[in-house]
């Protein structure tokens, strides 16, 4: 495990055994040879060794066709026949019950839900994947099956250079499983890896598809009842059943089977076909041959004419029309089948559908995707636009810099002159938790158009969303597309497929369980674990393997070892510390008198900078030495009413061991809100409002429900919400 935290290669760990050695640490392996064996001998101790790779298969470059040399292609026809240069991509196929069956059983029993399937009554609100229509489709069609329990498949396909400056790239086919608890879900030892392929470029779209064939064949297989061991003491008949797949663009066209995203009929959810336009706004055609004009797609809508959807039924009625002679001709006389350009393997799968079930992704498409096009105008367009923050860019780095965030914020926004640079869990606080500072310096029309985007994302991105409040995100986003206030050459693809993340979220529930800020750990810890550069395919697998053993071993073998803390730390790269830090000031007279109300008056009082309780780690806002981070914003619950405010003091009681927490609170408060053909829409996640003075709540320590963000620039006061506390957050 910590091979993998730390990128170590074998000579690393060689030399780290060695030191152990030389300090005469008992019962250390010689090697890293021997240390694989221990690691293999303690896994299979009590089961018959299973080979992880299924299958390995061999696909050219050129010809496009299976080869059975690694080296070359063995086509007689193919132009690399007798080219040794171009080596095939290497595609290996993981044993994929396998991977379930070790992960159901490394399990608590309480980490894996199935109670929707059994359940009566079907939720209102969706907090996860298994509360979504597509979920409660596949639950009605096996109402009547003998065996109706089933666990189900997210999968993500995704490409990554193997190292720094490598020529060759890694694609890999990984998963997880839905019902499992949240908090566990995208571990690394919970990952589903269903293969791996290697290759000096990009697959092709026939390459793909012939790859998707051996993982349709194995997940047919999984689709019929088969009895699993969940936990050491529960046994259960289960289906397996692939019901999504989480893509970036490019991914999507090659598993969908569709041309590239910015081509003609390019967006995954829909049959919109696009038009061209100049790249430049005011640029006009020429027909000179040294100067040409560059043109783009783009694909607007308007609010009366939506577009097709993708589904599976379109693609037969299309795939029949055009076996029958039918043709289908766009306005410029250009043939065309609405982007369907074959068939799709993995639509074979049971509850696969070749356009619901492929997700809207946040991460590509609106933090890296819509919204950062939005910043682009705002600091790239010419100071005469209307929209134009060039001039402006100081005062509102300098505002972006008051906004206080908790310390288990991952990644705080660099300054917005950056905005090329920023990483797309920056896009997102900026987004999230940044946008009301941009109502200073917008015109209102585009203020407005902002917050819709940022409205219809946080509802979207919250941990519980109700069917009203998707109705009021598919509205917001839609006329985030159809309504776009800036010239209409720039509603790119990824500005257009924002109007569909209300469908996904209507299928899948809450955006955060499936966005592919999840799998790009797991891909990056794929690739960080190569450092040959021969027989790439072959080191990729045996290091899956051994951390997928390691994991298990660490689990079993070492719950009652004092190695366990660290052991969890390597893991999850948190180290629970229960440091508490005492004041050194005193308790005023006031103050107790204050506390006397509801503690005895006997007890014990003593002033804390900084407390642990449960893992929640708060502090008094004086002692925050940071001038972006604080654990002083707190969220907290008083006298059945939901309150925001700022910790003053910190008191610890003795001998009843209780915390006092004294809290600045924010009164007169109200959402954010927008109003939208005569509705007026909220956002939660914003709370406006101005701070007592004087004035203070004193609360228990439990009563605090969660830290959040804070903003005062001495005119505007707000606190905002995470809208869910996964992800970056």
């Amino acid at each position: 495990m910590i091979k993998k935290k730390h990128k170590c290669t074998n000579s690393l760990v060689n030399d780290i055994l060695k030191l152990l050695i030389a300090l005469k640490v008992p019962r250390i392996p010689t090697s890293w040879y021997k240390m694989k064996a221990l690691i293999q001998q303690a896994d299979n101790t009590h089961e018959e060794k299973q080979q992880m790779v299924d299958l390995t298969l061999y696909f050219c470059q050129e010809c496009e066709q299976q080869s059975t040399d690694p080296n070359k292609c063995t086509n007689e026809s193919c132009s690399s026949y007798l080219n040794s240069l171009i080596i095939p991509h290497t595609f290996i196929m993981l044993n994929i019950q396998q991977q379930i069956e070790q992960v159901l059983k490394s399990i608590h029993q309480t980490d894996l839900n199935l109670t929707t399937q059994t359940s009566n009554q079907f939720p209102t609100t969706m907090s996860d994947i298994y509360h979504g229509r597509v979920y409660k489709n596949i639950i009605n069609s096996l109402k009547n099956e003998h065996h109706k329990l089933f666990i189900s498949l997210t999968c993500n396909i995704d490409g990554a250079a193997v190292y720094t400056s490598s020529e060759q790239s890694m694609w890999a086919f990984t998963a997880c499983l839905n019902e499992l608890n949240r908090s566990i879900r995208f571990n690394m030892d919970k990952i589903i890896v269903f293969a791996i392929s290697v290759g000096r470029k990009k697959p092709s779209k026939i390459i793909m598809q012939k790859m998707l064939v051996p993982i349709v064949f194995s997940l047919k297989q999984l689709q019929k009842s088969s009895l699993y061991q969940i936990s050491d003491c529960s046994h259960q008949m289960l289906r397996t059943y692939l019901i999504a797949v989480s893509n970036d663009k490019p991914a999507n066209s090659l598993v969908q089977n569709l041309p590239e995203p910015n081509a003609l009929f390019g967006c995954s959810k829909c049959e919109i076909a696009g038009e061209t336009t100049p790249a430049k706004v005011y640029a006009t055609p020429t027909k000179s041959a040294k100067i040409k004009t560059t043109y783009i797609r783009i694909f607007p809508t308007s609010t009366g004419r939506q577009p097709e959807m993708r589904s599976n039924a379109r693609w037969y009625d299309i795939s029949h029309a055009t076996q029958n002679g039918i043709r289908f001709f766009i306005n410029d006389h250009k043939l065309h089948t609405y982007g369907y350009l074959g068939e799709c393997e993995l639509c074979e799968l049971a509850f696969i559908d070749r356009g619901s079930s492929f997700m809207s992704d946040t991460l590509h498409s609106v933090y890296h995707g819509a919204f950062k096009k939005l910043l682009h105008l705002w600091t790239e367009s010419s100071k005469k636009q209307p929209w134009s923050l060039t001039k402006a860019l100081p005062s509102i780095a300098g505002d972006l810099a008051k906004i206080l965030y908790p310390t288990t914020t991952v990644r705080v926004p660099r300054t917005i002159t950056k905005f090329l640079k920023l990483k797309a869990n920056e896009c997102r606080v900026l987004l999230l938790i940044g946008y009301p500072v941009f109502k200073n310096y917008l015109p209102e029309l585009y203020y407005k158009h902002l917050q819709k985007l940022a409205f219809g994302i946080s509802i979207g991105e919250s941990s519980s969303i109700s069917l009203e409040k998707v109705e009021e995100m598919e509205l917001l986003l839609k006329s985030f597309v159809d309504d776009f206030p800036y010239n209409k050459r720039y509603i790119v693809q990824t500005v257009h497929c924002v109007k569909h993340f209300a469908t996904t979220a209507k299928d899948f529930g809450p955006l955060s369980n499936y966005s592919t800020f999840n799998y790009e750990s797991v891909i990056g810890c794929l690739s960080s674990s190569i450092h040959g550069t021969k027989r790439i395919g072959t080191e990729l697998s045996i290091n899956l393997e051994l951390f997928t053993k390691a994991y298990y071993i660490s689990k079993h073998h070492s719950l009652s070892s004092e190695l366990e803390p660290f052991i969890e730390y390597v893991k999850t790269g948190k180290m629970h510390l229960n440091k508490q830090y005492p004041s050194s000031e005193f308790i005023s007279t006031q103050e107790l008198n204050s506390l006397y109300k509801f503690i005895p008056r006997e007890s014990n009082i003593k002033l804390m900078k900084s407390v642990v309780r449960n893992g929640l780690v708060l502090s008094t806002f004086k002692s925050s030495k940071s001038s972006t981070f604080t654990n002083a914003c707190i969220v907290y619950k008083y006298q059945n009413f939901t309150k925001y405010g700022i910790i003053e003091n910190i008191f610890h009681i003795t001998p009843q061991d209780l915390y006092v927490l004294k809290v600045q609170f924010l009164q007169d408060k109200y959402y954010d809100s927008i109003v939208f053909k005569s509705k007026t829409y909220v956002n939660e996640h914003i709370i406006y409002g101005r701070m007592s003075n004087g004035v203070y709540d004193y609360i228990y320590i439990t009563d605090v429900i969660e830290k959040g963000c804070f903003y005062d620039n001495g005119n505007i006061c707000y606190f905002a919400r995470f809208p869910n506390l996964y992800e970056s957050s």
